[in-house]
This record gives structure tokens, sequence and C-alpha cells, in this order.
């Protein structure tokens, strides 16, 4: 049985018993068993729309999370270069026409300062 068909049999029940209220209650029902059912209905009702809404939320999400991944891949492409260049330390590739550098060595540091000793 689905949800929905049990929702109807509910209502159905609840509704159609009006005129053996009496008797049910006579069997042992409680006081009242029609708006017990009744909102009964209503609770599983609303949790199954609860349900459908945070189903529709995470569907949403999950489309703006593949919409995200696939705006980070292409921008992980481009700078592919860069990221490279910078784990294995070497200088990201000169803009096109800038003439190439006259030394591959740095120069040296003018004012060096001076390390503190450690102690071992």
């Amino acid at each position: 049985m689905s949800n929905e068909d049990l929702l109807a049999a509910g209502r159905s029940f609840s509704n159609s018993g009006a005129p053996d209220e009496t008797l049910l209650e006579g069997y042992g029902s409680p006081a009242g068993w029609q708006t017990l059912v009744l909102d009964a209905c209503d609770a599983f009702e609303e949790a199954m729309n609860n349900q459908n809404s945070a189903v529709g939320t995470r569907v949403a999400a999950n489309a703006d999370i593949k919409a995200k991944l696939a705006e980070l891949t292409q921008l992980k492409g481009s700078l592919r270069h860069l990221v490279k260049n910078y784990t294995t330390q070497t200088p990201a590739p000169p803009p096109p026409g800038t003439p190439p550098p006259t030394s591959k060595n740095p120069p040296p540091n003018p004012n060096p300062q001076p390390r503190e000793p450690r102690e071992c």
C-alpha cells in the first residue's frame, strides 16, 4: 500500500465511521477517535509534504553543487600550469612577447639577514 493509499484509507475510515462511533467506542476505541484519526492523517500528510519538499530542495542543491563543480573544473583547467609550476618550484612561463631572462639564477640578496644560532 502506498503512502497516498494509506492516507486515503485513514480519511475514509474516519469519515465513514461517524454512524458507528458509539459502537466502536463500545469496543474500546478512545473517545473522539475520529478526530484522532484525522489528526494522524493530517500529520502524516504534512510529513509526506515535508519529505517531498526536502527531496526537491536536495535535488536543487545537488544541481547547484554540480554546476559549481563544473565551474571549478573549468577554472582548474585554466590554472593548471600555475599550480603545477608552483608545486614544482619552477617559475610560470612568461606571457607571450616577453624577452627571456638574462640569467637563470636570481640575483644575490644585497642585505642578507644574519640567522640566530639554534641549540641542538
